[in-house]
């Protein structure tokens, strides 16, 4: 009985994980078409010439997220920093 449900666990974490990667694969399928059609080329020239492979690769494993949410975090402070100083100046005038 042991083995039956490790083997219908194991089955279900390889389709869980087959369905993510075609997930996966469809969003960047999706995000060269777009850049082809801003770019007026074809998939494969923009993929080849244009596309940092790096970018797909930092996607697909999380470091562009992260980076992208700790970019945004300092953004946001810089403009909290700006919008108070520009209120402390107009409160002194």
């Amino acid at each position: 009985m042991g083995r039956h449900a490790k083997g219908i666990r194991a089955y279900a974490g390889h389709t869980i994980a087959r369905g993510a990667q075609q997930k996966s694969s469809a969003c960047i399928v999706s995000a060269t078409k777009k850049v082809a059609q801003e770019l007026r080329n074809t998939v494969a020239v923009c993929r080849k010439s244009y596309i940092n492979p790096l970018i797909f690769t930092a996607w697909q494993t999380g470091i562009l997220h992260q980076y992208v949410q700790e970019q945004a975090k300092c953004i946001q402070e810089e403009l909290e920093i700006r919008i108070l100083t520009f209120l402390r100046r107009q409160h002194s005038r």
